[in-house]
């Protein structure tokens, strides 16, 4: 039996009370834990990070995220050991080659083993047409909220045109990217301006998602197998 829709007033409580539920947490959090030894174990983290050669950082950006890290923690880090213009450069391109890497992960050297573990399930993973591919794409990458490497590895099965792919992804991910990396290379530069530049690409970046996916709307990309139409046409 389906169950009604929220109404109204159900969401407006549901919010509220998980506002204070944030609240309450926000206070224990700063009641009961040290701070200054959370700050002293970032400051030391940030120590061993401004240590690692440039070329090291690029890689930890392209690679980690691939296995589950956030991404976004490390372009701040990038922006503040590196500063707004080299961390941008570092984050950028790293980001380029976790999404080239993730790709080729998924449509050629795991496929096999992938598509065996989702049909076993009685899922398939349609071909995407070339028409729809840009679309397909900028939809994964403006959801909120979908890992970034779980993105790049369904396009990847999908094989959707690979320079597509790489344009539209970066496309979408140039402008929140930025945005993190020049928060943190407001604290390198000791810039309010950077500051207010870096949040307000993370906030345009996030009502333009919220735009575009309002516009093309959600679709389904993994689907159950049709039925046999052998079956239903000897009916």
């Amino acid at each position: 039996m389906l169950k009604a829709a929220p109404t109204k007033s159900q969401i407006i409580v549901l919010i509220c009370l998980l506002g204070v539920i944030s609240v309450v947490g926000l206070y224990v959090f700063y009641s009961y834990v040290d701070m200054a030894q959370v700050d002293e174990v970032l400051g030391q983290a940030m120590e061993v990070l401004a240590e690692l050669h440039p070329v090291v950082f690029f890689l930890i950006i392209a690679l980690l995220p691939l296995f589950g890290c956030p991404l976004s923690p490390l372009l701040i880090a990038a922006g503040v050991i590196y500063g707004p213009y080299m961390g941008l450069l570092i984050g950028i391109v790293g980001l380029a080659f976790n999404d080239a890497i993730g790709y080729w992960l998924a449509s050629s050297v795991f496929r096999r083993w992938i598509e065996a573990f989702i049909e076993k399930r009685g899922w398939r993973i349609p071909m995407i047409p070339d028409a729809e591919a840009a679309k397909v794409v900028a939809i994964f990458r403006l959801t909120p909220g979908f890992p970034l490497p779980a993105q790049s590895y369904l396009l990847g099965l999908a094989r959707v045109p690979f320079f597509t792919y790489m344009w539209v992804s970066l496309l979408a991910q140039l402008i929140p990217a930025s945005g993190f990396v020049i928060t943190g290379g407001s604290i390198f530069e000791g810039s309010w301006g950077l500051i207010f530049i870096g949040v307000s690409l993370i906030v345009v970046m996030a009502l333009a998602a919220k735009v575009a996916l309002k516009y093309y709307g959600k679709q389904q990309f993994l689907q159950p197998e049709a039925a046999n139409p052998d079956a239903i046409n000897a009916d």
